[in-house]
């Protein structure tokens, strides 16, 4: 079998292994891609359904209307411009096989934290509300590491597309600040 030097400096073999070898990177990444949209819809079901008993029946749910909003725009709307924003990015920057080191740990990180934040309010825990929006700032740290990560790869100035990502990562991170501090101000 013949070989060659890839950019990164391993041996392929030219052939079925080099065929294997990208798909398998491409089907790693979409399948990354899927989890975060379906994580995100079914946030955006659970908002859904939420508003659904509050609109159409006598439910009574404590800040009912707050919740609703926070897993349709935190979990659901958020999530979508996280996850397949970052991976869009790869593609957009010319290396459709960047692979974002954290994803996984940043979708289970986005998730649980934005459960907890929701569980915690609902159950009027300010310190859970903390904890929660401690994995929400973790999140965002881990996106922005992969926004890095995009940017190593590709070796130039940052485009529009990455400035709005960088502004989304911002933004979050201090609405997460915001309303737990909020939270707190509300309880005391």
């Amino acid at each position: 079998m013949r070989y060659h030097t890839s950019v990164d400096g391993q041996r392929v073999g030219h052939g079925w292994n080099k065929v294997n070898i990208s798909m398998t990177m491409s089907q790693s990444s979409a399948g990354s891609e899927l989890a975060f949209v379906a994580c995100a819809a079914a946030f955006l079901i659970a908002a859904a359904v939420i508003a659904t008993l509050l609109g159409f029946t006598s439910a009574v749910i404590v800040h009912g209307w707050w919740l609703v909003a926070y897993l349709g725009l935190v979990g659901g709307v958020a999530q979508l411009m996280l996850g397949p924003g970052l991976f869009a990015l790869g593609k957009h920057s010319g290396n459709a096989t960047i692979e974002m080191r954290h994803k996984l740990p940043a979708l289970v990180l986005w998730n649980v934290g934005t459960i907890i934040v929701a569980a915690a309010d609902l159950a009027s825990s300010p310190i859970a509300v903390l904890g929660g929006s401690v994995l929400l700032v973790a999140s965002l740290g881990l996106f922005s590491v992969g926004l890095r990560d995009v940017r190593l790869a590709t070796r130039r100035s940052m485009s529009g597309w990455e400035w709005l990502y960088a502004f989304l990562l911002l933004f979050l991170g201090v609405s997460v600040v915001i309303g737990t501090v909020l939270g707190y101000r509300g309880r005391g």
